[in-house]
């Protein structure tokens, strides 16, 4: 939150990578820190992980969630946000 890049880095290690890799919502969470670090790149792999484990909140990710505000302007995640948005279109309960 305070946007640390350093200590937040220093924490990220391949044990938590590995954790977090499998679970759409921390991979949701690891784009979010990224993304408010300014690391771009890897908030965005971040994030196409989180939605290739089922993560399809589009409006939540497109509008809402303000530690993404960083990565809205890409082209990256303008396209990763269309095909999420026809899977959150698509959904059925």
């Amino acid at each position: 939150m305070r946007r640390d890049r350093d200590a937040a880095l220093g924490c990220v290690n391949d044990e938590l990578s590995s954790a977090a890799i499998v679970d759409m919502n921390y991979a949701w969470i690891m784009a979010q820190g990224f993304a408010l670090i300014g690391e771009k790149e890897t908030a965005l792999e971040w994030l196409k992980a989180a939605v290739e484990r089922g993560f399809i909140n589009y409006p939540l990710m497109q509008n809402f969630d303000p530690f993404l505000a960083s990565v809205r302007g890409e082209p990256e995640f303008s396209k990763l946000m269309e095909s999420t948005r026809q899977q959150w279109e698509a959904f059925e309960v």
